[in-house]
């Protein structure tokens, strides 16, 4: 995992929002959009993750990787669904 990733999850669950702002203050724009691609590739491969069915998502098992996600997998990786209501 980005090791941004890690400390920002750190400070978000158990430091300060003081603690956390000043570290993603310091981290450069492309350095943010990085982790910010990351954090979303590791979530949209989720296939435990009830938001994005709900958001209408279905994972395709076959684009996931040996642990769960794959870095290089983009959009395709998932097929939209219709949610009958």
């Amino acid at each position: 995992m980005n090791k941004n990733l890690q400390e920002i999850i750190k400070l978000y669950s158990v430091g300060s929002s003081q603690e956390l702002q000043s570290f993603l203050n310091s981290l450069s724009k492309p350095t943010l959009m990085s982790t910010l691609i990351d954090f979303l590739t590791i979530y949209f491969n989720d296939k435990n993750s009830s938001k994005l069915y709900i958001a209408g998502y279905e994972p395709i098992e076959e684009k996931l990787g040996y642990n769960g996600y794959k870095l290089t997998v983009g959009a395709r990786g998932l097929k939209r669904i219709r949610i009958k209501t």
